[in-house]
């Protein structure tokens, strides 16, 4: 389902931007930076900013609400990690509140999102849209199947949560959901039961996402959001996004669409059917396919994205993968021995070493303390 961030003057187009971060240790600096992006093209676009709602953490609360780190990490600090000389030197995130000015701020719960809903949402009729874009932590379903979380502030949001709460909007009207957390992939389900929704996700129901991380606030080239939201601006429409983020994404996140798990379904069904395998089913569809079809050409550009070489079937690519599974087992294998060697390395050549740092101590007294050590196990590593 397409979808464009110029809406037509005789359609609404409502931007919901969640992000909860569970608390104010855990709410990454970066998912400011996600939602302050995102209002901001949506408003570049014609969106008007009263149609714009931002459910953040404890809303407009004063206290501290997000951890925002320095941005600078101190050079090969990592011959630190795992001694005595990393705690005391480490320069920790502030915690500070967070503004959006010129936007509606509510807090990141479910009550608040369900009001919103029931209010704003039951008034969407046929041919709006609601577009619901998640930036946040989420986890995975206890029982392992589709019912993944979001993670509110100081709460959760499950799958099956979000499905009864959105029965407030009607069925005519358009749901985009657009969600870069951790197991997203789970919420693809409600595009499966409710019509005229659809979405694109940046894992898997069970697989973990990445660019939220604290180190990665001041970066604008990591992570599924980022990309989304950089091809949102360059293609006019989630699906283009979604193939942007594809081809641009090199983190272990795994962008798709709500048609993807519906394709993915139906091959599953229909490969019982006929007692055959999905790969078989796939490249007999394959085979039939133009050379020139769009899926095909974005496929082989996947491939040499990211070094695969020429994987001209299914049943290629199964292969592929499994090559690949292979040489990350022997890699995480030499991890594990490694490892230990470079933890007992450190703490050798940290030993000798005392740290006094005195409990007031600035950030920029830390990181100075923190720099000297760093020189002289370097020093030392290096004889």
């Amino acid at each position: 389902m397409p979808l464009s961030l110029s809406p037509l003057s005789s359609l609404v187009l409502k931007v919901v931007l969640l992000a909860g971060g569970g608390q104010a240790e855990s709410n990454a600096h970066s998912h400011a930076v996600h939602v302050r992006s995102l209002a901001a093209l949506a408003v570049a676009r014609g969106v008007p900013a009263a149609d714009v709602t931002i459910f953040w953490a404890d809303g407009t609360e004063p206290g501290p609400d997000r951890a925002v780190g320095d941005g600078a990490p101190v050079p090969g600090e990592w011959i630190l990690e795992n001694t005595h000389l990393d705690a005391p030197t480490n320069v920790s995130t502030a915690l500070e509140n967070t503004e959006f000015p010129g936007f509606t701020v509510l807090p990141a719960k479910r009550e608040a999102l369900k009001k919103w809903l029931d209010k704003t949402g039951g008034k969407l009729g046929v041919g709006d849209t609601l577009l619901l874009a998640v930036t946040d932590h989420g986890e995975p379903d206890p029982k392992d199947d589709r019912d993944t979380r979001i993670t509110l502030w100081g709460e959760r949001l499950s799958q099956s949560q979000l499905a009864a709460d959105l029965s407030a909007v009607k069925p005519g009207a358009r749901v985009v959901m657009w969600m870069s957390q951790c197991f997203s992939g789970g919420f693809a389900e409600i595009a499966l039961n409710r019509p005229n929704t659809c979405g694109a996700f940046s894992a898997n129901a069970n697989q973990i996402a990445y660019g939220c991380f604290p180190e990665l606030a001041g970066r604008t080239d990591v992570g599924h959001f980022v990309h989304m939201l950089d091809g949102l601006a360059a293609r006019g429409t989630l699906g283009g996004a979604s193939d942007w983020a594809m081809l641009r994404d090199d983190t272990p996140d795994q962008p798709h669409l709500a048609s993807d798990l519906l394709l993915t379904d139906w091959l599953q069904d229909e490969a019982a059917k006929q007692g055959v395998t999905i790969d078989e089913i796939v490249d007999r569809g394959l085979a039939a396919a133009p050379a020139d079809a769009p899926e095909r050409l974005l496929a082989a550009r996947i491939t040499e994205a990211y070094g695969l070489g020429p994987v001209p079937t299914q049943r290629a690519m199964g292969e592929r993968l499994s090559e690949l599974e292979d040489l990350l087992h022997a890699a995480e294998t030499w991890r594990n021995l490694w490892e230990p060697a470079l933890t007992s390395g450190r703490r050798w050549l940290a030993g000798p070493f005392e740290v006094h740092v005195k409990k007031n101590a600035t950030r920029q007294e830390k990181r100075l303390v923190r720099q000297g050590f760093v020189s002289q196990l370097a020093a030392l590593a290096r004889a």
